[in-house]
């Protein structure tokens, strides 16, 4: 799976793979015991996520074309739905208390690789 870099307000750059595919957004992190302070995984296309067999709960950040937070879900347990809302076309998820953390909240603005390609030379808009 092909990684990004992705900027919180906070300044602090998370490392987040990929899930652009059918097998990548299918799997996502399920069968994962966790994920690591700083790392994420990034679904484009975004919506709705689910978080059955999962191991750990989640935040869960929609993202609005231009990085914009639309909401945050925090703490998703395993074995529950979670519903984008209007205008999501990514979704961020990363440990549960990972969010705040690092200053992800409704209404700031991560930075997104959209206007050049990322190391594959594929742009994710």
């Amino acid at each position: 799976m092909r990684t990004i870099e992705l900027r919180t307000p906070a300044g602090v750059t998370l490392s987040c793979g990929v899930a652009d595919g059918f097998r990548s957004r299918f799997a996502g992190l399920m069968g994962r015991s966790g994920l690591p302070e700083g790392e994420g995984l990034l679904f484009v296309p975004g919506g709705s996520i689910h978080t059955f067999f999962m191991r750990f709960a989640l935040d869960v950040a929609y993202l609005a074309p231009d990085g914009t937070v639309l909401r945050v879900a925090a703490a998703v347990r395993p074995w529950r739905l979670a519903r984008a809302p209007r205008g999501t076309r990514f979704v961020l998820e990363l440990g549960a208390r990972q969010a705040a953390a690092h200053g992800v909240a409704e209404g700031t603005r991560l930075e997104l690789p959209v206007d050049g390609p990322d190391q594959s030379g594929q742009e994710l808009r």
